[in-house]
């Protein structure tokens, strides 16, 4: 089995929502945040992708942008990598942070994604 089968296989067992196509999977957290994998341009290695929406146009309720904040948080922090966020606009009224992490393999992402989202149990 392929890591990208091993990963589904433990999303279902956590009882997580995500979409996959083709090598690619996004997991929506209860509070919000969502997680995509995505590989790297130069074919070298695979990245997890944590976004977490921003005050704009969205609900207006503090809560929603705290508690889907604080769960990207504890996704990324549990993993303890190397960080690079991006705040992205593109979409008027509705800003998300990113937080990317990169990884030598599908297989290392795996592990340290599945023990990360254990964590949040």
């Amino acid at each position: 089995m392929t890591w990208f089968e091993e990963l589904k296989e433990e999303l279902r067992k956590l009882g997580l929502e995500f979409e996959s196509e083709a090598e690619a999977i996004r997991i929506t957290l209860p509070g919000g945040a969502q997680i995509e994998t995505l590989e790297k341009k130069n074919g070298e290695g695979i990245s997890l992708c944590i976004t977490a929406p921003l005050p704009g146009e969205g609900p207006e309720d503090p809560n929603y942008y705290i508690k889907a904040f604080e769960e990207a948080l504890k996704v990324a922090l549990q993993i303890e990598s190397k960080y690079r966020y991006e705040i992205d606009e593109s979409l008027p009224g509705y800003p998300v942070l990113r937080i990317y992490i990169d990884f030598s393999s599908g297989d290392e992402l795996k592990d340290k994604l599945v023990r990360s989202l254990r964590s949040l149990q």
